[in-house]
């Protein structure tokens, strides 16, 4: 038996050998792309039947698996209850005594979004089996001549990366955890290479991360048929790919891809519409490239990364807050302070960062502020309840610092509060008018993790409380939670 299946494997081996790149490329991609693996959602049945399929291909290849555990890298998220996702990580050994111990890591994706509770299947051709299916066959060109290469090239199909960048992400803790992570001296993210033609080029980001990036790189397509776009970092807010947790280490990368043309996050992004032709093409520049990187002793990184990707804040950022905490109103004329009760608030944070350690953060929201109100029967005992709701608000100038994914920020300013209703409880005998327009003094402090921002703020009202003789001031403590995208 055992005979037997080592025939047919070889038989499975000449006969992809036997056909043209292009075809294997296509062959793939239709494959990857079908009805039956229903989007390959990750750490579904099907995209576990996308694991087999790629470690089959590799191991018939002569790929061989990178961790001692073998080729599967499980790994689970905190943000997610889907279970256990799974990476595909191979290695191709270098034969340099020194440089062996470095890598080149070639990374894509193989997950898609799934299908809809309707049943419409989004299958992802582009988005990315175009990316998987080239890393496949960039690891064949490999392996064809693996002993001039010196550095070690890691082969890593990602899983998860379109819930958040997962794979990646477990990738880069597991090489950093094994110590690892400053071994990698470069970190390619294939994603969406199928529409060579209508893109109008292969774009390639983050030439800055290495040493005369653009001239090198450049200097690589001679005698490739490919229009190549070159962008010095990755600069866009709005997207990531899974170079990020590579470079939020340190480690110069580069994110290729042929743009945003094909029908992206659509149910049309099918196998048919795939430029088989500018897929092969690609596979040779990216062979070139990875075969340079590990045979050229002197590539080195530039010590630099994307904005996005340093110990730097993005320019701009937005958000959405939700808080929960009290308020309470302090009379200044009797030294009293009214009981807690409960308010919460929700909107948007927006927050421009000037430079590295400063910030201004500016927030509209929905508030409920409430406190305890004295009764006139019993001043010292608020028996009573008042509550406003209003458009509050606060900016805050920021002393801030980031080191990765972690940040810390104090904030001092000033707020301003349009009250739009107000209401006593039934207690309180005398209703003061309530002012309409209130201004204070805000505070906030906080903890940012990835793109969570846990925060403390207080808001201390400068003018009265009432258009009376009341002389009160409403106090506002609150807890927020803030996602930035």
């Amino acid at each position: 038996m055992a005979a037997m299946a080592a025939f047919f494997m070889l038989c499975g081996v000449n006969n992809a050998y036997a056909q043209t790149r292009e075809q294997r490329l296509k062959n793939h991609v239709y494959y990857l792309a079908s009805d039956s693996l229903h989007g390959r959602k990750a750490g579904s049945a099907d995209a576990a039947k996308v694991a087999d399929y790629l470690i089959a291909e590799y191991s018939a290849m002569g790929l061989k698996p990178f961790f001692e555990e073998g080729w599967k890298m499980k790994f689970s998220h905190s943000e997610s209850d889907c279970g256990y996702f799974t990476n595909i990580v191979g290695v191709i050994d270098g034969h340099d005594p020194v440089l062996k111990n470095e890598y080149i890591v070639l990374g894509a994706h193989y997950d898609h979004i799934g299908k809809k509770k309707d049943g419409t299947v989004y299958n992802g051709a582009d988005d990315n089996a175009s990316g998987t299916a080239t890393l496949l066959e960039l690891t064949r060109e490999l392996l064809k001549d693996s002993a001039s290469l010196k550095r070690s090239v890691i082969i890593a199909a990602f899983d998860a990366e379109e819930l958040g960048l997962y794979g990646s992400e477990a990738l880069a803790k597991r090489l950093k955890k094994d110590k690892l992570i400053d071994n990698v001296k470069l970190m390619v993210s294939i994603d969406m290479v199928g529409w060579l033609e209508k893109g109008g080029a292969l774009t390639i980001e983050g030439t800055g991360t290495i040493k005369d990036g653009k001239n090198y790189l450049a200097s690589l397509a001679k005698g490739n048929d490919i229009n190549l776009k070159f962008k010095k970092y990755e600069g866009s807010v709005l997207t990531a790919t899974d170079t990020e947790s590579f470079a939020l280490c340190m480690r110069p990368t580069l994110a290729v891809t042929t743009g945003l043309k094909s029908p992206y996050h659509k149910p049309g992004d099918d196998a048919e519409l795939i430029d088989y032709a500018g897929m092969d093409k690609i596979c040779d520049y990216l062979s070139t490239m990875a075969r340079s990187a590990s045979e050229d002793a002197d590539f080195a990184g530039s010590g630099k990364v994307a904005f996005k990707h340093s110990n730097r804040f993005r320019p701009f950022e937005i958000g959405i807050a939700a808080g929960l905490g009290s308020s309470h109103l302090k009379f200044k004329k009797s030294d009293l302070s009214t009981g807690n009760a409960f308010s919460y608030s929700a909107g948007i944070a927006s927050k421009f960062n000037f430079s590295k350690h400063f910030g201004l953060r500016v927030d509209a929201r929905y508030e409920q502020a409430a406190s305890l109100f004295p009764v006139e029967d019993d001043l010292y005992n608020s028996k009573g309840k008042y509550t406003q709701h209003a458009l509050c608000v606060p900016a805050w100038l920021l002393l801030q610092k980031k080191s990765g994914l972690t940040s810390l920020f104090v904030g001092l300013g000033g707020f301003y509060r349009h009250k739009f209703d107000s209401k006593y409880s039934d207690k309180v005998v005398t209703e003061y008018p309530s002012r309409d327009n209130q201004f204070g003094m805000a505070f906030t402090l906080g903890v940012g993790i990835g793109k969570m921002t846990l925060e403390v703020s207080k808001l201390t009202c400068f003018s009265q409380f009432a258009d009376t003789d009341v002389n009160a001031k409403m106090k506002t403590t609150m807890v927020s939670l803030v996602r930035w995208f």
